[in-house]
């Protein structure tokens, strides 16, 4: 999200307990020709809605092969 976004931060509400995993990624300032990434995370979300009744995690949404190739990362 770091390349989508100017600010990028975790939070975890205050009112969450801190066995919970609740977690959420917030960002600001999007910056321009990020249309790529915002239609894979668009199709994630439909899977994800579409798959919402069966008992399946998440277990990636970007191959750890496009991770470990950025250095910066």
């Amino acid at each position: 999200m770091y390349r989508c976004f100017d600010k990028v931060a975790i939070h975890k509400p205050v009112t969450s307990r801190p066995a919970n995993s609740e977690r959420y990624l917030v960002c600001k300032w999007k910056k321009p020709g990020t249309d790529a990434a915002e239609k894979h995370l668009f199709s994630v979300n439909s899977i994800l809605w579409n798959n919402r009744t069966k008992n399946d995690d998440v277990s990636e949404l970007v191959p750890l092969s496009v991770i470990q190739e950025n250095k910066a990362f």
